[in-house]
């Protein structure tokens, strides 16, 4: 089962993922605990999953890891940055500040099991160095890499329109029924594979 909540930080997507296990999954963090704990109902939260650490995916993550007392899994692409996390986050830029947790489980291209859920980790920068996909089941969780008819934005100081090329050949090779992503609806299979399509085309002219 899987719930969608919408932030108030420019209308980002945090979901919550339960299993049969009596477990539950965040993906991001830009909305606080009260509003997750309203749509549980005795799972326990085993992990929290960041597809990137921009502010509007991030902001609430050291409350909530207070909170349910889990883990926070973010791309090992991070680490480089977070001694001066400003240019990862963008808070800056909307007047906001965030204050990003000193204790984060890094994650590479692999398999991880957190609690009874397989998590297959995709790193795929471009957006940001540190965007990350997250093949749960036949749900691929986006983050701002993939949306609707459309591709996470390359023109922040982090962003690389090299990266996004090359993560877009990897989600092309990757089987997956639906994308959920960090912002807007969520997308099909087919639809996406016009999207990365077209805009490999589009990046290799221009990259």
């Amino acid at each position: 089962m899987v719930t969608k909540l919408v932030s108030e930080f420019v209308g980002s997507n945090a979901y919550i993922i339960k299993n049969n296990s009596n477990e539950a999954l965040i993906i991001d963090a830009g909305v606080n605990a009260c509003k997750i704990k309203k749509h549980l109902n005795g799972e326990k939260v085993v992990g929290i999953l960041l597809t990137h650490l921009h502010f509007d995916h991030s902001y609430y993550l050291r409350g909530l890891i207070k909170e349910f007392g889990c883990k926070a899994y973010v791309s090992v692409n991070a680490k480089k940055y977070l001694n001066n996390a400003e240019d990862l986050t963008l808070a800056n830029a909307f007047g906001l500040s965030v204050q990003l947790p000193t204790e984060l489980e890094f994650v590479n291209n692999q398999e991880i099991k957190i609690g009874n859920f397989i998590v297959k980790v995709l790193l795929t920068a471009g957006h940001s160095p540190d965007s990350v996909c997250y093949l749960i089941g036949s749900m691929l969780f986006s983050g701002d890499t993939l949306f609707l008819d459309a591709i996470g934005r390359t023109d922040f100081k982090l962003s690389s329109v090299s990266d996004m090329l090359n993560s877009l050949k990897v989600l092309k090779q990757t089987k997956f029924d639906c994308v959920l992503s960090g912002h807007g609806r969520q997308s099909g299979y087919s639809d996406q594979q016009q999207n990365i399509n077209y805009f490999i085309e589009l990046l290799e002219q221009i990259n």
